[in-house]
């Protein structure tokens, strides 16, 4: 019972399917509840990483740092770029999601935007139709004339984002370890564009 009460303030999800066990064991046996528990944790794991948290990166009030708040309209990690957090892996089920949502928090903004930070720190891994989506989302950034920067710790998942293109684009400063990093070099890079223009 103290596992049960701490699962319910610590995770509902959880709790829920801990207590559908219980149910299933006392009222039908051992082995059908433990085949329940995984079914039903396989469920909540999917259901996870179709609809993954995602967040933006805003100005800390002190304005020393950055801090991830949810996706609005009207967030800026520095006047004209965004910083977009994806924090699962992508997949054929989730990838439209992704870029969608890019676009959409593109579209919405009032001020221009013109640059954006990618942060994929939260990605393991990248299938052949998130893949695709990618290429697709790097082809309409490129048209709309933003600038990304990628943020990963994985050289793997580098490596897998240059072979689709976002990471290496000619349109991208490059890939970076931190998002602060990846902010100041996209500043860097509009503040010589505009130089230069």
């Amino acid at each position: 019972m103290a596992g049960l009460r701490e699962l319910w303030h610590l995770r509902r999800g959880e709790f829920l399917i801990a207590l559908a066990t219980v149910v299933t064991v006392a009222q039908i046996g051992v082995m059908e509840g433990i085949v329940l528990a995984v079914v039903l944790s396989l469920i909540e794991q999917v259901r996870h990483t179709y609809r993954p948290r995602t967040r933006l990166w805003s100005p800390n009030e002190e304005g020393k740092g950055w801090h991830t708040v949810p996706v609005a309209p009207g967030i800026f990690a520095s006047p004209e770029i965004l910083a977009y957090r994806f924090e699962a892996n992508l997949f054929y089920a989730n990838a439209n999601r992704f870029t969608e949502e890019v676009l959409r928090i593109l579209s919405t903004q009032q001020d221009k935007v013109r640059g954006l930070v990618i942060d994929a720190s939260g990605i393991d891994d990248i299938d052949y139709s998130a893949g695709k989506a990618l290429q697709q989302l790097r082809r309409q950034l490129h048209e709309r004339g933003v600038r990304t920067a990628l943020v990963t710790v994985s050289k793997t998942l580098k490596r897998e984002m240059d072979r689709f293109g976002l990471g290496s684009a000619e349109e991208s400063v490059g890939s970076f370890s931190t998002v602060k990093k990846a902010i100041h070099a996209l500043e860097q890079e509009l503040a010589s564009s505009e130089g230069a223009g």
